[in-house]
């Protein structure tokens, strides 16, 4: 049964900027504009919006221009495409219906998918979850077609490239991030849930009944055609205006990276993983959702061990539970240090090219990091 009463509980919470307990705004600000301007600075970032996440108000934020060109600046109304943090929205769609003893983790992906080949059976959903499914990335590849051609993917050639590209290990053996993994548990979940797989607009639905509509999300979507449009911030490939929306052409890997949202429906959801009562989730399913499940041994990408879709990274003495997401013109941070209860969300319309990101720190992520470094209480009481 879906809970319908999330929504208002969240709107309070949001409206509280200046709720007991909770930091002035301006004490927040003083925290977040050194750190962001340093990171839009460093990365030549056009435009950024943050929000700060509390158990008890959301405190936001906005920097630079949401079009260099004409000026407009970000609201918490306007739209970035957050990419592949739409992961989290599918992982968290697979924890509610675990929840609802409606599946297993253990199930295999071929058990909800016919058409997809019986070699696949020892794919687990968990496996698909924590990029640990062994196949090779179907999506990454059409990925780059879609790029080169600006040209939709089709389910067909999905499927078909899962068989082609074949296995690079055998299921459970080790960790790689792979976004037609992810996609294809997106497919798995929409068939459980007894919708047509074959529409793409088939997943939205899925989200909108389970995530979108509970917590009053009206402003994410998959297709830009469905938002207002006069809010969506122009993107930027480094200093270069880009038009290519990547959203709009993704179809059957949207699971992996299709939505489009904005700051207020962003920190709706942060709010939803520190606050148990205004969740689709309760806290045994969300500690579920952030435990280790696999040693992913990746700390060049700021990863040491992967929970159900998110990644846990030791920060400066803190458990930092985290994903970010980008595409071609845009990034995302969300992340949580748990123990001090404060989250923070990050979204930007600038896409920074990643060896600049890892080598020199100045990501969206690296940001983060700071930010929930700089804004726990031990930090604040210096």
């Amino acid at each position: 049964m879906i809970k319908r009463g999330v929504g208002l509980s969240l709107a309070l919470l949001i409206a509280g900027y200046a709720s007991s307990g909770a930091p002035d705004r301006a004490n927040t600000e003083t925290t977040v504009r050194p750190i962001i301007t340093e990171f839009m600075t460093a990365s030549n970032t056009v435009g950024t919006s943050v929000a700060v996440v509390r158990p008890d108000g959301i405190q936001t934020f906005h920097f630079g221009f949401t079009d260099r060109e004409n000026g407009g600046r970000p609201t918490d109304e306007t739209l970035y495409e957050i990419g592949s943090f739409t992961k989290i929205f599918t992982t968290s769609v697979l924890l509610q219906l675990l929840s609802r003893g409606e599946l297993q983790l253990d199930n295999s992906v071929t058990e909800y998918l016919p058409d997809l080949d019986e070699a696949w059976r020892d794919v687990s959903l968990e496996q698909l979850a924590t990029h640990t499914s062994g196949m090779g990335d179907a999506a990454q590849a059409l990925m780059g077609e879609m790029f080169s051609s600006e040209q939709p993917i089709t389910r067909a050639r999905f499927i078909d490239a899962i068989d082609k590209i074949g296995r690079e290990s055998e299921a459970g053996e080790r960790w790689r991030y792979n976004n037609g993994a992810m996609a294809l548990l997106g497919h798995a979940l929409t068939s459980k849930a007894g919708l047509p797989v074959a529409d793409d607009s088939a997943y939205e639905e899925l989200l909108r009944l389970m995530i979108l509509d509970p917590l009053g999300m009206n402003r994410t979507s998959t297709m830009l055609s469905r938002l207002p449009e006069e809010n969506f911030a122009q993107g930027y490939f480094g200093s270069a205006p880009r038009n290519f929306i990547m959203s709009e052409h993704l179809g059957p890997v949207s699971p992996a990276g299709g939505l489009i949202s904005n700051l207020e429906d962003m920190s709706r959801f942060a709010m939803a993983h520190l606050v148990p009562e205004s969740n689709l989730l309760e806290r045994q399913w969300l500690d579920l959702a952030f435990a280790s499940r696999f040693e992913a041994d990746q700390r060049a990408n700021n990863l040491d061990q992967m929970g159900i879709g998110w990644w846990k990274y030791a920060e400066r003495g803190r458990d930092i539970v985290w994903h970010g997401g980008s595409t071609s013109s845009f990034e995302t941070f969300v992340g949580f240090d748990l123990e001090h209860e404060v989250g923070v969300v990050i979204l930007s319309n600038t896409f920074i090219a990643q060896q600049r990101d890892f080598e020199e720190r100045i990501g969206i992520r690296f940001a983060g990091f700071d930010l929930l470094h700089s804004l726990s209480p031990d930090v604040q009481e210096r």
